[in-house]
């Protein structure tokens, strides 16, 4: 199914964003500048939510081939209905985000490069879910990286906020480098960067492609090769999208970074920027180089190379939860405190996308992977929930110390009160959408055989809740005093009650049955062997209609 707004949404954000500053040029407004942005990110929120019901309805996986060319010549975006989810959600928490940030943003200097980085971010985002292609894939990981550093480093004038964004520009750097390097042993081995025909080719040993055969004979068949490629592509690219997910031992750019950016920008890196470093490992160990692929069928020690990749990240999953938990609880920066429980989470994520090991039944794959994408959805609405929130309390007490808040949330019992709903959200409390999250990645977790990684998160929401008790108390505790004036935060508000009901919501379509089977059955379309024989096919039912029209 070709669907043209699928290749338009990315690219028409990334050039809203570099006309933005043209126009700062003749309009001096921060109005403006906000109604513009807000304005593309509405236009993108419909787009996504179009697309996601068009592959839903029709059970098709939505393409489009720019410039026409068919894959792998040319680059084609590939959504399948997996993607399509998590699209719709990037753009409706950054549709919110930059409604927020309209009450947000004060600052007249800088305020154009401000919006101008966070349409460049959606529109990364979005590029990064949507394409079918590894090399574009490495493409839309720098649009989106680039504006993350600029955001980051927004407030310029600080000597710490510099700090941070260059700490994370300079191993962000290192880490899409290292992407880059894997894609020239994927090419060099496998003459494809199409993500369909790499998955093809792995599990054919190089004898199919996408146009029934090699392209080009000097490209190896030798499956001794085509596995070592597929090995050390695999690491060097694990490697690279743990870091844009802050997975231990890649995490520490998260901390630094949170406090010094806006509050806006936090809550964006924390829920979504992240989902997209999940997203794209789930989708490179269970589409690019799944269950079937030359990585399972090379062992090593009698344990195959992917069982023992997943292995690993099960290792570090577990580490990231229980040190991000225990971290958040000695922080008085209430922006760190959130930065650490991001940590946390992202562990727990990478937990239930490790039990998908060979030896576990496809339909607890599927549940695991589901729990995953759920869990995802939820951490991205309670996590910016509880960024947008505490930004009002910052900016009503002047500090991001909760030692010196004194109470200050008697003062804003709106924001108050949605922060209490995204610390219940991400703890796990019904009937709120986090609750049920936690509750089918525990139920994966048993049916899997690793009851001690259900243990694992029982003990991770447990020593969470001391940090989010620490957090509800530091806000309602004392009489406040000194406090700024909020202007008049009607956006804010605004944005607060829709995330607040949709954690509210999330919740309700589990009780509903939406969630145990609608979306177990969107994941088990797109990520279960059956869903991968889908992309490939899909793949190249576009190179017949294209080659042959």
């Amino acid at each position: 199914m070709i669907d043209p707004l699928t290749g338009i949404t990315p690219v028409m954000l990334i050039g809203a964003a570099f006309a933005l500053p043209i126009f700062s040029l003749v309009i001096k407004s921060r109005g403006f500048y906000s109604a513009y942005s807000t304005f593309f990110t509405l236009l993108a929120t419909i787009f996504t939510w179009s697309t996601l019901a068009s592959v839903v309805t029709h059970g098709s996986i939505a393409l489009y081939p720019f410039g026409g060319w068919p894959p792998p010549v040319g680059i084609i975006y590939e959504v399948d209905q997996f993607s399509a989810v998590l699209g719709a959600l990037t753009a409706s928490v950054m549709f919110l985000i930059t409604l927020y940030s309209a009450w947000y943003v004060k600052e007249p200097e800088g305020c154009v490069w401000y919006y101008a980085l966070l349409l460049g971010l959606d529109g990364g985002m979005l590029g990064c879910l949507f394409t079918g292609d590894a090399f574009n894939l490495f493409v839309m990981i720098e649009v989106l990286s680039i504006s993350a550093y600029g955001l980051v480093a927004y407030y310029r004038s600080r000597a710490t906020s510099l700090e941070a964004s260059i700490k994370y520009a300079f191993i962000g750097a290192v880490a899409t480098t290292m992407y880059f390097v894997a894609l020239i042993f994927i090419y060099g081995s496998y003459g494809t960067l199409n993500m369909a025909d790499i998955a093809l080719r792995s599990r054919t040993g190089g004898a199919e492609s996408l146009w029934g055969a090699q392209l080009i004979d000097w490209f190896s068949r030798d499956k001794y090769v085509l596995a070592v490629s597929a090995m050390v592509a695999t690491i060097l690219t694990l490697w690279a999208f743990t870091y844009k997910a802050a997975l231990f031992p890649n995490h520490f750019w998260l901390p630094d970074a949170h406090p010094e950016a806006p509050t806006p920008v936090s809550a964006a890196l924390s829920g979504l920027v992240v989902g997209v470093g999940v997203y794209a490992v789930m989708r490179w160990l269970y589409t690019v180089f799944g269950p079937t692929s030359i990585l399972s069928n090379t062992i090593v020690h009698g344990v195959s190379v992917r069982d023992i990749l997943l292995q690993i990240l099960m290792v570090l999953g577990v580490i990231s939860s229980i040190m991000g938990a225990l971290l958040m609880n000695v922080q008085k920066d209430v922006k760190r405190l959130l930065a650490y429980s991001t940590i946390s989470h992202v562990g727990l994520m990478f937990m239930g996308i490790s039990v998908g090991l060979s030896n576990v039944p496809e339909p607890v794959r599927v549940l695991a992977l589901t729990a995953v994408t759920y869990h995802l959805i939820n951490h991205a609405t309670g996590k910016s929930l509880l960024f947008l929130s505490t930004g009002v309390l910052i900016r009503r007490s002047g500090t991001r110390d909760m030692s010196k808040w004194g109470g200050v949330g008697k003062t804003c019992k709106a924001a108050t009160s949605t922060m209490i709903f995204g610390a219940f959200n991400l703890l796990g409390v019904p009937p709120l959408g986090g609750f049920f999250s936690k509750l089918m990645l525990f139920q994966a977790f048993i049916l899997s055989g690793f009851t001690w990684l259900a243990a694992v998160l029982v003990l991770e929401s447990l020593i969470s809740l001391v940090a989010y008790i620490k957090l509800v108390t530091a806000a309602i505790h004392g009489e406040p005093q000194k406090l700024s004036s909020l202007g008049t935060p009607h956006t804010a508000y605004i944005t607060l009650t829709i995330l607040a009901a949709s954690c509210l919501a999330l919740g309700i379509m589990y009780l509903l049955g939406y969630i145990p089977t609608d979306l177990y059955n969107i994941v088990n379309s797109s990520l279960s062997i059956k869903g991968t024989a889908s992309y490939i096919e899909a793949a190249r039912n576009l190179v017949v209609s294209i080659t042959h029209h």
